[in-house]
């Protein structure tokens, strides 16, 4: 990743206030989540999860709910980020049924294979298309054959996109609460 990654932008002050943050856009979370648990309520009993870029752990939680066998796998770069995950898988009684990685999905081990894996609202952060790329190569790579891949961004197919797509994203960090110098 570039130099402008999330392990600089989440602090323990940043992480421990996410959730709170972000709560205004409960109803885009909420949604997504119900989404992802109909796309995926197919997968075997004892299914593997792989979440990338797992945050707090909402996406986690929300599936740990709906199925109360499968096990997870958390990777988030932001370690700060991880420890709030583990703190909310802990809440949610569920850490013995999760593994959490700080770093990237392709420091993961080549060969763990998962059933599934989600990434929600990250990939738009990555513009470059080569960057792009190989982040999903390596969660395709962590799949199982026939696994299935969630994921939920602002589409970046080309920087005139990047730039429509932009100020919604802008909006979105201003409903939260972000200043206009912060989004």
């Amino acid at each position: 990743m570039n130099s402008d990654s999330p392990r600089q932008h989440f602090d323990e002050q940043q992480a421990a206030g996410y959730d709170e943050r972000w709560a205004p856009l409960a109803p885009l979370r909420d949604s997504l989540h119900l989404q992802m648990r109909l796309v995926l309520q197919g997968l075997p009993a004892d299914a593997r999860i792989l979440c990338v870029g797992a945050g707090t752990g909402a996406e986690l939680i929300a599936l740990a709910r709906a199925f109360p066998s499968w096990r997870f796998v958390a990777v988030d770069p932001s370690a700060p980020m991880l420890e709030v995950c583990k703190q909310n898988a802990a809440r949610e009684s569920i850490t013995h049924r999760c593994e959490f990685h700080a770093g990237y999905a392709h420091e993961l081990p080549a060969n763990l294979k998962c059933d599934a894996a989600t990434t929600i609202l990250v990939s738009q952060f990555l513009t470059d298309r080569t960057a792009r790329v190989g982040f999903f190569r390596e969660i395709a790579q962590r799949l199982k054959p026939g696994g299935t891949l969630v994921t939920a961004d602002l589409c970046l197919l080309s920087a005139d996109q990047h730039d429509r797509l932009f100020p919604v994203w802008q909006r979105m960090m201003r409903l939260s609460g972000a200043t206009q110098e912060a989004s």
